[in-house]
């Protein structure tokens, strides 16, 4: 996160934000996903669980993952957080809260529901984010918790990086759709 607030120039006020977080988050390694108004992000979901193929699925409770991991057919892991439960699953699924253009994030919000974060403990992340919910900064991301309780996702894990606010998995999919 720290790289991604120094590397980052400041977006511009004509800058659109979606286009913003896609360059940013393509650049920092994630796979960005941009479903069409009206299209079926359950479907993009099911395709890229079908090219990994996982024999179980880290969900979180959020009804939005949920729904779009019933396109694939593999065991769901949902309300654990038994890190070795975890960690036999290859792939993650969460809503995002929001992603933050400047930086190229996923936010994740730590709330009640603690499982939200134990879809990162797999290798591979998914992440659905409504369109709406992409913020120009970081500061523009409103939640209903204090700062500490947010976590960003900012692409694929890099070897060496110790700062406990960030944790990335070797592979991070968004989905970006229009709820």
């Amino acid at each position: 996160l720290r790289e991604a607030l120094t590397d980052s120039p400041p977006l511009g006020p004509a800058a659109d934000p979606v286009e913003a977080f896609t360059a940013r988050a393509r650049a920092a390694g994630a796979q960005i996903y941009s479903v069409p108004e009206g299209g079926d992000h359950d479907a993009v979901v099911g395709e890229i669980l079908a090219s990994i193929d996982p024999a179980d699925i880290a969900l979180s409770s959020d009804p939005e993952a949920r729904q779009a991991c019933l396109y694939f057919g593999a065991g769901a892991v949902s309300g654990s957080t038994d890190r070795a439960v975890l960690e036999r699953c290859a792939v993650g699924v969460t809503r995002g809260r929001a992603a933050v253009a400047d930086l190229g994030a996923v936010v994740l919000e730590r709330d009640a529901d603690e499982r939200r974060l134990g879809t990162l403990v797999p290798e591979v992340f998914i992440a659905l984010v409504d369109r709406a919910d992409v913020a120009r900064h970081i500061g523009d991301v409103r939640s209903d918790s204090a700062a500490e309780r947010l976590a960003f996702v900012v692409g694929p894990g890099r070897a060496g990086s110790h700062d406990p606010l960030v944790r990335s998995p070797s592979e991070v999919h968004v989905v970006l759709f229009d709820a």
